[in-house]
């Protein structure tokens, strides 16, 4: 059997991180935290498939987070996308030029947001098997 994706939310709001966590607990193994220092952590134990950030977070914030898991050898490449309550253009682009694998609106539907991961993760594997050839 193929092990579950492993899936770090990083999230303030401890309500939208128990409902993320319930909606997509049966398809991946979900890790929830809810500031970016414990993140940091998790991350570097965990080596998890994806992150999904908040972008505004009190104290260190997704940005922050982001940064620090890009400077370090070891957590580089794990991919990360920011879960934002934001969408108006400023935002948005402040927020892509963090150079994220992607950003989620918390607005959105849940069954949207696990299309999206979902989506994320089909499209990185065909990657990996491209690379093989």
């Amino acid at each position: 059997m193929e092990q579950k994706k492993k899936i770090v939310i990083v999230d303030d709001d401890l309500a939208y991180l128990k409902m993320m966590r319930g909606s997509l607990a049966q398809d991946y193994s979900v890790i929830p935290t809810t500031n970016g220092a414990q993140a940091l952590n998790i991350i570097k134990v965990a080596r998890p498939d994806l992150v999904l950030l908040d972008y505004m977070m009190p104290g260190m914030d997704g940005a922050d987070v982001l940064a620090k898991l890009r400077s370090n050898p070891r957590t580089a490449a794990i991919p990360v996308m920011f879960l934002t309550g934001k969408n108006d253009s400023e935002s948005v682009h402040k927020v892509l030029g963090e150079k994220p694998e992607g950003y989620i609106l918390k607005s959105m539907s849940i069954l949207k947001i696990a299309q999206v991961i979902e989506d994320y993760f089909k499209m990185k594997d065909r990657q990996e098997e491209m690379d093989q050839l």
